[in-house]
């Protein structure tokens, strides 16, 4: 591999994933399995609860109905999860087979799937805005992206969203905006230079950018930004850093790897050799 071929992607919910790899945008819309599927799930599920169901504390068993009332339900539930892990791999398989480095932004869906504190005036909201995400399956994706690319021995960068803050950055001039955070706001103007792009694409562009390290504005490199492979579990990695570092630390592993330099290490190979 020669490393040359980078793409950034953005994950969200009404636009499934957004990727740029230099040249061109591209823009997945979101499936909504689930959501295709929700009313007749629930109708199902509905005539289900008219039947008899198994009680434990009184001993009642269910009835013939009841379970057959269950398989469809269950039918529907395993034909929506088919579907979305046959797009998936559709999806990552493509992404995979024509890119040596991925780059994206920490995203912790666990915590962004939370339900809305008590008092809030926007549950509903909120709880389907957690559907949307899991209908999606960001984390999924993003495991899917990561282990296709680095089975062929690509690499891929997780960037520190903190740090970087790709959905609030002008890609143009790298000023921070911080109402641009907010997820309603979905065309970014921004009020230093009057650059103009959609929320998803200058996310997508700025990772790129912080990959080639050619961010405008503050410079950030990715060496900076506490970048890490998909697999590892640590904050600061040692697969960070511009193109021409990451080849260089290839080619130093590669030197490593050698006889010769096993040889020069190992004192028992050395004398052996002697």
């Amino acid at each position: 591999l020669k490393y040359e071929s980078i793409i950034a992607y953005d994950l969200g919910t009404s636009t499934a994933l957004t990727t740029y790899d230099g040249s061109e945008y591209v823009e997945l819309t979101n499936p909504r399995f689930l959501r295709n599927k929700e009313q007749e799930i629930k109708r199902k599920s509905k005539l289900r609860r008219r039947k008899v169901a198994p009680n434990t504390k009184k001993r009642t068993k269910p009835s013939n109905r009841w379970k057959k009332a269950s398989k469809a339900v269950s039918r529907l539930q395993r034909k929506v999860s088919n579907q979305r892990q046959d797009w998936q791999h559709k999806v990552t398989s493509d992404i995979a087979s024509r890119y040596d480095i991925g780059v994206t932004e920490e995203l912790r869906v666990r915590n962004m799937t939370r339900k809305a504190l008590k008092g809030s005036k926007r549950k509903r909201q909120k709880a389907g805005l957690n559907k949307s995400i899991l209908d999606v399956g960001m984390s999924t994706l993003n495991k899917m992206i990561g282990y296709k690319i680095e089975a062929k021995g690509g690499l891929l960068f997780v960037l520190d969203t903190k740090k970087v803050k790709p959905s609030q950055r002008c890609p143009n001039c790298g000023k921070v905006h911080k109402h641009w955070a907010e997820l309603s706001n979905r065309h970014h103007v921004c009020d230093a230079c009057d650059f103009e792009i959609e929320r998803d694409k200058g996310s997508a562009l700025v990772m790129y950018q912080v990959a080639i390290n050619k961010q405008p504005g503050d410079g950030i490199a990715l060496v900076n930004v506490d970048a890490c492979g998909s697999t590892s579990k640590k904050r600061n990695c040692k697969d960070t850093g511009s193109l021409k570092q990451l080849q260089q630390k290839k080619r130093s592993k590669l030197s490593k790897s050698s006889p010769e330099h096993r040889v020069a290490r190992n004192p028992v190979l050395r004398s052996e050799a002697g």
